[in-house]
């Protein structure tokens, strides 16, 4: 079954709908006859690239620049990668045949594996985990509650300069 990637617009006096991402995605719904019902079984925003590689590269600089108290937790930074999913949720618990929690496996964050959604949301819980247990010192703002916003974007701010000095402002 051929993959049809649709854009969302609104339309003024309409309200919002699907539309054809490019050329190729508009000959396949020209094949779809008018009125005919489609099911969107996988609703899913292609990953950002961009945010993919900030995640990595704060993740580096931080695994770089790691308080002096978490030198021996993570020796190497698949180490550090695999706790920030654990402590993040994204993991499976390992069962016995009796149903005990025998083990945690860390899930993947390819591309195939989240969608930008997903991402953007799990780069949210890694900045509230960075700040929470590897910079206390940073503090949500008050009536913080998960990714709240520019209030807390502000906030992070500051320890993206602890890690990439000048370059975090160009960053924007």
């Amino acid at each position: 079954m051929p993959r049809l990637y649709v854009q969302k617009h609104t339309i003024p006096g309409y309200g919002p709908g699907f539309f054809p991402a490019d050329e190729h995605c508009y000959r396949l719904a020209a094949g779809v006859p008018d009125g005919q019902h489609l099911s969107f079984e996988d609703l899913r925003q292609p990953r950002s690239i961009e945010r993919h590689r900030y995640l990595f590269g704060l993740l580096h600089k931080v695994y770089e620049n790691l308080p002096e108290r978490f030198h021996n937790a993570w020796p190497t930074f698949e180490g550090f990668l695999r706790y920030v999913k654990v402590r993040c949720g994204w993991r499976d618990d390992i069962y016995d045949a009796d149903c005990n929690i025998i083990g945690i496996e860390p899930r993947s964050l390819s591309f195939s594996a989240m969608d930008e959604m997903e991402f953007r949301s799990f780069v949210g819980l890694v900045k509230d985990l960075l700040a929470r247990e590897i910079w206390p010192e940073i503090q949500p703002p008050s009536g913080y509650g998960h990714n709240s916003g520019a209030a807390w974007n502000e906030e992070f701010a500051k320890i993206e300069k602890l890690l990439f000095g000048d370059m975090a402002e160009r960053r924007g």
